[in-house]
C-alpha cells in the first residue's frame, strides 16, 4: 500500500465495556493489520487515547462494519463469498471478527 491506515488497538479481546485504546499504529500491510486486528480496535485517534465522540480527533480511512449479532452461526451472514461489494480502485484490508 502507498498509504497508512491511523488505527487504535486495545490491551483487550472482545471486551464490549472497554474504551481505551492506547496504542496508536499506523497500518500499511497486510501482516501489520492482521496484527492490530488480533485486539479490539477503533479507527483513528482519540484523545487521551479514549474513544467517546468528544475525544476523536482524525481518521484517514472508512470502516465498512456488517455485524452479525443475532447469531454465532458463521454461515448466517455475510461472507466473502455471499457479500457483494461494488469493485473499486482502492486499497482495502478486511478482516472477520466475532464477539464472544
Amino acid at each position: 500500500m502507498d498509504f497508512k491506515l491511523q488505527l487504535s488497538q486495545a490491551d483487550r479481546i472482545c471486551d464490549e465495556t472497554n474504551i481505551r485504546y492506547p496504542h496508536r499504529m499506523l497500518v500499511s500491510t497486510p501482516e501489520e493489520f492482521k496484527t492490530l486486528v488480533s485486539k479490539d480496535h477503533v479507527i483513528g485517534y482519540y484523545k487521551n487515547n479514549t474513544r467517546s465522540k468528544d475525544h476523536f480527533e482524525s481518521a484517514n480511512c472508512v470502516p465498512l462494519d456488517c455485524d452479525n449479532t443475532h447469531s454465532s452461526d458463521p454461515h448466517n451472514g455475510f461472507s466473502r463469498s455471499t457479500s457483494t461489494m461494488p469493485s473499486l480502485a482502492l486499497p482495502c484490508l478486511s478482516a472477520i471478527a466475532r464477539t464472544i
